[in-house]
């Protein structure tokens, strides 16, 4: 009789497992590696990252790695203080593709350098460093007060504080990092 023989194909392509940086993550670098472990039956990848709600594609069909192996992406030039987010579209010979997990991480604040220099007579809106870069200034007005507090600025009629941060502040190579 007549004996028939039908290939095997792959199934569909399995997501890819623990990211790095983890999902949600804080303080990433704004350059470095993303890693992954591959799924099963992913022969080629798409990977997307940018911003949250705007990702790009930064790979088009790259070459996966075996299940359980780890994949990697070298990024740079990210933002301060932004939220991203990544994705691995993943491809097999079957012409199958599957959509990974979003992932998302948060980059690093800016690091201000002393010194900053600020008047404040004639009211205020940014300060330079030595640089001479404009940084902004966060207020805050959530704080009250009754009495006279140490404050660079004075109380406006709602008696609210105002308060200054700068964001973080590199002291090192001052009297200040002892």
């Amino acid at each position: 009789g007549n004996v028939s023989y039908t290939v095997p194909q792959a199934g569909a392509p399995e997501d890819p497992s623990n990211p790095s940086p983890t999902d949600g993550a804080i303080n990433i670098a704004l350059s470095g590696d993303l890693t992954w472990e591959w799924g099963a039956n992913t022969d080629t990848y798409d990977l997307w990252i940018g911003p949250a709600g705007a990702m790009t594609e930064v790979v088009t069909g790259g070459a996966a790695g075996s299940e359980g192996t780890t994949g990697s992406y070298t990024y740079s030039g990210l933002a301060n203080a932004t939220n991203y987010e990544w994705q691995i579209i993943m491809h097999n010979t079957s012409r199958l593709d599957a959509d990974g997990p979003v992932w998302s991480f948060t980059t690093v604040l800016p690091v201000h350098t002393f010194p900053l220099t600020e008047g404040f007579e004639s009211g205020f809106t940014k300060f330079d460093n030595a640089t001479g870069n404009d940084l902004d200034w966060a207020i805050d007005t959530s704080i009250y007060h009754n009495g006279s507090q140490a404050v660079h600025n004075a109380y406006g009629s709602s008696q609210t504080n105002i308060l200054h941060e700068t964001g973080i502040l590199d002291l090192s190579g001052t009297s200040a990092a002892k």
